[in-house]
């Protein structure tokens, strides 16, 4: 995916409006009523998270891997917000490497 097929969606007039709608309300109101609940999560979780990402810091990344218990994190060098286009290959590695992880631990190899 391209940087014009990403941004198409906010070239038009409506576009833009929805766009700043978007931009307006992201804080963290959007994660507060579910942030106190992660303390709950039994599944095992992998946090994968651009290192350069300047949306959301990588500060972020490590309270939600410090919230939900046993969870871990993975930085990904040379990508930001939209980790799985900026470093795709590195990303797939990752979830790649996760999953074969889950799989020994559980025995669910194919």
């Amino acid at each position: 995916m391209q940087l014009d097929e990403l941004a198409a969606p906010w070239l038009t007039e409506q576009g833009r409006a929805a766009f700043y709608r978007q931009i307006a309300r992201a804080d963290e109101r959007c994660t507060d009523d579910f942030a106190g609940r992660l303390h709950g999560v039994r599944a095992p979780v992998r946090i994968g998270w651009g290192e350069d990402d300047t949306w959301t810091p990588v500060a972020r990344a490590r309270s939600l891997r410090d919230a939900i218990p046993g969870s871990t994190l993975r930085l990904v060098g040379a990508a930001g917000h939209l980790v799985h286009l900026d470093a795709s290959i590195a990303s797939a590695d990752e979830l790649r490497a996760w999953l074969d992880q889950q799989a020994d631990r559980t025995g669910t190899h194919r």
